[in-house]
């Protein structure tokens, strides 16, 4: 990481996004900062904090529900409303599912909802989720707002999408999945997940989601096509062969190599569309 010259501190949307206009491409806007850390080859010349734009409410609408891009996962977790809007398999909601295991207790009330899904890395989890719910992202710039959906957004890593003078707002989820299931696995409860996948059920049918096989989340238009067809889904060999055909290139990420991570993918989903079945739509 390059030698930070300053830090700012804006106090409202708009002087937020002077400074990113101002100073185009200079500018690393830091949320919750769990994730600067990580990337060893920043070259910013300045950092600028978001915790004093507003951005950390929680709506629920009839449609939909709109995440602040400043709300911590702590938020997310205690949220009842939230948890009532979305339902998952498991009883606690899949915003629950989802945070409930996702670093340590400090580490959720740091870990904001806009940079877990800004600042992917193969571990994230909470973007995989977004994927498979098809939220939308709300960008912001000095010249107006643009939404862009998850399927645009994750179609390449965000920090390739995104424009140098825009900032993430709000994260935008419809309602109205049937049937939701949230799965992980991680060598211990609050260690980074080596492979998480979601599963939603919409009248329009099931997006599947997995995380951790590539460098970001991806569905697979196989299973799919396959919870289309409404036949059982292949078990063993043959669901690891049907995914790899959606993921043709595994991420190679430490310490567990891809067939092992592939494999691990293969049996939670297969359980997560038992898990779907037993719930009614």
């Amino acid at each position: 990481m390059s030698k930070v010259e300053t830090f700012f501190y804006p106090k409202s949307l708009d002087e937020a996004l002077s400074i990113l206009a101002l100073k185009r491409g200079d500018v690393a806007p830091v949320a919750g900062s769990t994730a600067i850390g990580h990337l060893t080859g920043l070259r910013k010349r300045y950092l600028m904090g978001l915790g004093g734009l507003g951005l950390d409410t929680i709506e629920l609408h009839a449609d939909r529900a709109r995440l602040g891009a400043m709300v911590p996962l702590a938020a997310l977790e205690a949220h009842d409303g939230l948890a009532a809007a979305f339902p998952s398999a498991s009883g606690r909601g899949v915003f629950r599912d989802v945070t409930r295991c996702l670093g340590s207790t400090l580490l959720r009330h740091m870990i904001t909802a806009g940079g877990n899904a800004f600042q992917v890395f193969a571990w994230s989890e909470l973007p995989v989720v977004f994927l498979a719910l098809d939220a939308r992202f709300v960008l912001r710039r000095a010249e107006g707002e643009r939404v862009l959906t998850a399927d645009e957004l994750y179609a390449a890593h965000p920090r390739t999408i995104l424009r140098p003078d825009e900032l993430l707002v709000a994260v935008e989820v419809p309602r109205g999945t049937t049937g939701l299931v949230y799965d992980r696995f991680s060598s211990a409860e609050s260690e980074y997940c080596l492979v998480s996948l979601c599963l939603a059920r919409r009248p329009s049918g099931v997006r599947a989601v997995v995380g951790g096989l590539s460098t970001v989340p991806r569905h697979l238009p196989g299973l799919e096509a396959a919870f289309a067809a409404g036949a059982p889904l292949p078990d063993g060999p043959a669901l690891d062969a049907l995914i790899r055909a959606d993921l043709p290139t595994l991420q190679a990420a430490q310490p567990y190599p891809p067939e092992y991570r592939l494999s691990v993918a293969s049996g939670l989903l297969a359980e997560a569309a038992r898990a779907l079945h037993e719930v009614q739509p």
